[in-house]
């Protein structure tokens, strides 16, 4: 029995994480997602049943489950949408085009500390700031700007996090590219609603 479950969860490891490439080793994709073509930072992680292809993602991010990223568009300015007149090798066999005539797998990229919540779609070419948020159910089909949350059908900037001033602090530290033994020390100040004695401390000690 014992050896029956760990198969199965061997099995279900290497579907969920097929043909990746990794920064770190503490990341986590969990059951029947599907990661191809695609790069995951540290201590990111994925929920189940999602689909990520050709795709960056930095450190600490949430991705929730049933997400789509990065899964292949279609023109639609040609006479057909088809991949049969425009790429060179599909689901058919067969194909009317001798060459690649599009794009369709452009690179997402998602920087850092990003959640992304349940049942979203983010569309080839796109870039999710750092520390953006995007709501449940949120179809994203353009660039998300550093700490902005947005939501909706196609997805809209609702607010930012942080002010213009505090952003732009944030961006400086980089907090996302400490070690994990200067994070334990600073974990103090990351659960608190008021972020100003943290860019405050940062501030003094770089200053020194």
């Amino acid at each position: 029995m014992i050896k029956k479950i760990a198969y199965k969860i061997i099995s279900l490891l290497k579907r969920a994480t097929n043909n990746k490439q990794i920064l770190d080793e503490n990341f986590r994709v969990f059951g029947d997602t599907n990661v191809t073509d695609s790069t995951i930072g540290r201590y990111s992680y994925i929920s189940p049943n999602s689909l990520i292809h050709s795709s960056y993602i930095g450190q600490f991010c949430s991705i929730g489950p049933n997400v789509i990223i990065g899964y292949g568009d279609h023109p639609t300015k040609y006479i057909s949408s088809s991949p049969m007149f425009y790429h060179a090798g599909n689901i058919f066999n067969k194909t009317f085009a001798k060459e690649e005539h599009y794009d369709h797998h452009k690179k997402v990229t998602i920087k850092n500390d990003v959640w992304i919540g349940a049942n979203c779609y983010i569309k080839n070419g796109v870039v999710i700031g750092d520390g953006a948020v995007i709501a449940a159910g949120a179809v994203v089909i353009e660039d998300v700007p550093d700490y902005a949350i947005v939501g909706g059908i196609p997805a809209r900037i609702l607010k930012f996090r942080f002010g213009y001033e505090t952003i732009n602090k944030l961006l400086e530290i980089k907090w996302w590219n400490w070690d994990d033994e200067k994070l334990q020390k600073w974990q103090p100040f990351f659960i608190k609603e008021d972020i100003q004695p943290f860019i405050d401390a940062v501030e003094k000690i770089n200053n020194a």
